[in-house]
């Protein structure tokens, strides 16, 4: 588990710098201030993930670590990444 939790960090930093270097808009990329304007479902994403941070509760920041931070957000993501990417052609990001 904590390989793959490795891999994950990994990938979604790798993704991150390359559409900071070669997006035709690196938006959200390189500047976390324009990042809200990806679209509506941001801030229902942005309250999901970081309530459970800012609660002070030990348990549950815990929990919400586990179960949204990973299960539910990074998993799907990484994924649907590759899988996008291979089939548009792109040969470095799915590797």
């Amino acid at each position: 588990q904590v390989l793959d939790e490795i891999r994950h960090t990994n990938q979604c930093g790798y993704v991150n710098y390359y559409y900071t270097k070669h997006f035709h808009d690196p938006a959200g990329h390189n500047d976390a201030r324009r990042t809200r304007t990806i679209g509506p479902l941001w801030k229902g994403m942005k309250r999901v993930f970081s309530d459970g941070f800012i609660s002070g509760d030990a348990v549950e920041c815990s929990v919400n670590l586990q179960l949204v931070g990973e299960a539910c957000f990074t998993n799907p993501l990484i994924v649907a990444i590759t899988e996008w990417a291979a089939a548009n052609g792109d040969e470095i990001t799915p590797t």
